[in-house]
């Protein structure tokens, strides 16, 4: 190999899984509204999801109570939609960003 030349690597074929647990969490962003509504969509976001949990941040102290009571409507969209299979033991976490503040 010379200095031209270059490395390449598949994080996709190393890390299925993570790579993965990326594009149906870019997935369930542009499709936010539609699993939980425009309301509690316009206040927050999911940021991680994780092997067994998603972490959605939130802007308001009202989205961050409506979110966490859409648990099984965020799972079922993640298992029906985009076949990311989730357990009994999957989590919802909830952080509140700071009350007001817009995305």
């Amino acid at each position: 190999m010379n200095e031209d030349e270059r490395i390449s690597i598949d994080l996709g074929k190393w890390f299925p899984e993570a790579a993965r647990r990326v594009e149906v969490l870019e997935e369930l962003k542009r499709n936010w509204a539609s699993v939980v509504g425009r309301p509690a969509a316009r206040w927050s976001m999911p940021s991680v999801l994780g092997v067994k949990e998603l972490t959605v941040d939130v802007w308001n102290p009202m989205a961050k109570s409506q979110i966490i009571n859409m648990k099984g409507n965020i799972a079922s969209a993640l298992s029906l939609r985009w076949g990311y299979g989730v357990g009994e033991d999957f989590s919802l976490k909830v952080y509140l960003n700071g009350a007001g503040k817009k995305k």
